[in-house]
């Protein structure tokens, strides 16, 4: 199983789950942080709430949603909070989530790995026509062990998880051991069902269950306090996991949707994503004349990007994994340097060219990381346009770039390589 957090791919969740909560006719109308959102508006208002709120991969979305009642009080708002399902939050869909009455508000670890802190705000009317129905398919709580814990349990590892990776060890260290600890409430519970009573004058040495795991975790640095804190949750998960099954036979295990959203937060860790430096050029333009022998192409083009580096009119951006450069990017700043450049480039524009991710590490959702780097990293420099070209004959790239939002066609023309190869192009735009 593998999750993709980017920029882009939240941005789609987000998207995609205010498709479901505007589908509810009672919703007014949503809001991030301070940007509103109606069904009239969706377009634009999303992008621009989610750029109000985005941070990283470990960003949780702050939501809240205005919620028209009716005035005849036949559903109040504690009824209505109750039913989260409307909202799509199910055990099929959730990692874990847990109710906050003091803001009436739910946060939300969805099992695609996006998180939410979904708030609620309620307007009473005449006109709100509002029959909750009744819940479909729930399965019945274990009176020892509601399902209500373990849904809590799940969204505070990933929070101990974000904290982690956020560098806030001494919350995700707290968080990591009161999930230990959770693990010891259930190993009780358990004990106490087995002899029947909560009575025990001794103890039967019983080996503690997250004690089993620890010094195992699959993800780790050079840093002895995130390897300690990341051992307890690794363990605590594991541990957890085969307790509820204990109560819950049909229990499915999330230990699985767990680590795919650590591993996402982990690889986004160590990938680093920043502009090259003439060391990293040259390396990396090695590699490719290495991946290409016998094409000359590849010689010129390294030449090329030299001098236009040492020009200043070049922006090389790296992706580099561990260590190792695995995508690039370039935007070109100077028309004159650019095929078709002259007349297509106006004042604040900026060419992207040489996208390419090593085979090995591709639809790994890298490049996506590194694309949103340097359009954040151009539109701090002042540049309000970008551009690029595709080859006419390369559907699959043109359906990339307008998913990106190059959907301002500017010009077609003719590319030549130096070996006098001869392709058509297509030139699109986009505002910054």
């Amino acid at each position: 199983m593998t999750i993709e957090l980017t920029k882009e791919t939240m941005e789609k969740a987000l998207d995609a789950f205010l498709d479901g909560i505007f589908a509810l006719p009672e919703i007014e109308s949503a809001k991030v942080r301070d940007v509103i959102i109606t069904r009239e508006d969706r377009g634009v208002s999303v992008r621009k709430a989610f750029e109000a709120g985005w941070h990283d991969s470990y960003s949780d979305v702050d939501l809240s949603v205005k919620v028209r009642l009716p005035k005849d009080g036949l559903v109040t708002p504690e009824a209505y909070v109750k039913r989260i399902d409307r909202f799509g939050v199910t055990q099929e869909s959730a990692l874990g989530y847990c109710f906050v009455p003091e803001n009436c508000m739910y946060r939300i670890i969805f099992r695609n790995g996006m998180r939410y802190d979904l708030g609620f705000e309620f307007e009473f009317v005449d006109d709100a026509a509002l029959t909750l129905e009744e819940r479909s398919g729930e399965k019945e709580d274990n009176a020892n062990w509601p399902m209500e814990n373990v849904n809590r349990f799940w969204f505070v590892q990933i929070q101990a998880l974000a904290k982690l990776y956020r560098k806030d060890y001494l919350i995700s260290s707290h968080l990591a051991n009161v999930n230990c600890n959770e693990t010891l409430v259930a190993q009780m519970v358990l004990r106490d069902l087995q002899y029947g009573t909560n009575h025990h004058r001794y103890g039967h040495s019983e080996e503690l269950e997250y004690v089993k795991y620890l010094n195992k975790a699959p993800f780790q640095t050079e840093d002895p306090t995130f390897n300690r804190i990341a051992d307890h949750l690794y363990a605590a998960a594991l541990a957890y996991d085969k307790l509820v099954a204990a109560f819950y036979p049909e229990y499915q295990s999330r230990c699985n949707v767990f680590l795919a959203i650590w591993d996402c937060y982990h690889k986004a860790q160590a990938y680093v994503c920043k502009i090259a430096s003439w060391e990293e050029l040259n390396r990396k333009w090695d590699y490719e004349i290495a991946q290409n022998p016998g094409d000359g192409n590849w010689l010129v083009w390294k030449v090329e990007a030299a001098e236009n580096f040492q020009k200043g009119v070049s922006i090389p951006y790296y992706g580099i994994l561990n260590g190792t450069i695995i995508c690039e990017a370039t935007a070109v700043t100077d028309p004159r340097y650019v095929q078709n450049g002259e007349g297509m480039m106006k004042e604040g524009a900026v060419y992207l060219c040489a996208f390419r991710t090593n085979p090995e590490f591709q639809g790994q959702g890298y490049f996506s990381k590194l694309k949103d780097f340097m359009l954040e990293d151009l539109r701090q420099q002042g540049f309000t346009k970008a551009i690029l070209g595709v080859a006419v004959a390369d559907e699959f790239h043109q359906k990339t770039y307008e998913h990106w939002g190059f959907t301002e066609y500017l010009k077609s023309g003719e590319e030549t390589y130096p070996d006098q190869t001869v392709i058509d192009v297509e030139y699109f735009g986009k505002e910054l």
